[in-house]
């Protein structure tokens, strides 16, 4: 068996079935952690191909594998598919999503005959989501150590066989006082955001003293409710990358 040209004619002859799923995610675009749509889409295509499907380990992401009982290789794919804010899918996740549901599938149909496993992973939040990166979930559960290569492609204007990327920790940062009015009664008040600008300003001041590899980004999504209520509960969401 050829098994190369056994997974490019796989793709040839299903490709325009899989353009038709990136589509209709990227019309049906979901934030991070809220991908329901697109979860079972890529799901409902897996589990066609006889896919074993495991969803317990974040929040819309899955596990879908197929083991052909044979020694051999644990290849992974990464399939990305949240949208961001406001922007839709400008990074394409619902390419990298079908794509690599595509490529799994399309080594499925020869990974009986040359061994191995394949493993197909949901991985919802890739931009940062409330409960943070399912990539982060699947290295602390173990899901990583069992995978002897991890494969995705992401759009661009360019076309490279692979780039060195940055690997990114989601903090979730929140800080609680306790309000009053700000005219009124203020020295009653224990102020959230006065905590929040003070630790938010040191992160900025620290960022000047970082590697030239690394990044952070941050942004206050809830800094208080009235300009005349002194605000008791903060909120910031912070990348951090290295």
């Amino acid at each position: 068996m050829d098994a190369k040209q056994a997974i490019l004619d796989f793709i040839e002859n299903n490709k325009y079935d899989y353009v038709e799923i990136s589509h209709r995610i990227h019309e049906s675009p979901e934030l991070g952690n809220e991908e329901i749509f697109a979860s079972r889409t890529l799901i409902d295509s897996l589990k066609s191909h006889d896919f074993e499907i495991e969803t317990d380990i974040a929040r819309h992401a899955t596990i879908a594998t197929y083991d052909s009982n044979q020694s051999g290789p644990v290849i992974g794919f990464l399939a990305e598919y949240d949208a961001l804010p406001g922007l839709s899918h400008a990074c394409g996740h619902n390419i990298i999503g079908t794509a690599s549901v595509l490529a799994g599938t399309a080594l499925k149909q020869v990974v009986d005959h040359v061994g191995g496993k394949v493993v197909v992973l949901g991985c919802p939040a890739e931009e940062g989501g409330e409960n943070g990166s399912a990539k982060a979930s699947y290295v602390k559960a173990g899901v990583i150590d069992d995978i002897d290569i991890a494969l995705m492609v992401h759009p661009g204007n360019e076309t490279y066989r692979t780039i060195n990327t940055l690997a990114v920790d989601v903090l979730d940062i929140k800080f609680y006082g306790r309000s009053a009015h700000a005219s009124e009664n203020a020295d009653e008040a224990i102020n959230a955001l006065d905590a929040m600008i003070s630790y938010f300003n040191g992160v900025a001041q620290l960022r000047q003293h970082i590697r030239k590899s690394q990044r952070v980004h941050g942004v206050i999504l809830d800094g208080g409710k009235a300009a005349n209520i002194i605000p008791d509960f903060t909120h910031v969401l912070l990348h951090v990358k290295n």
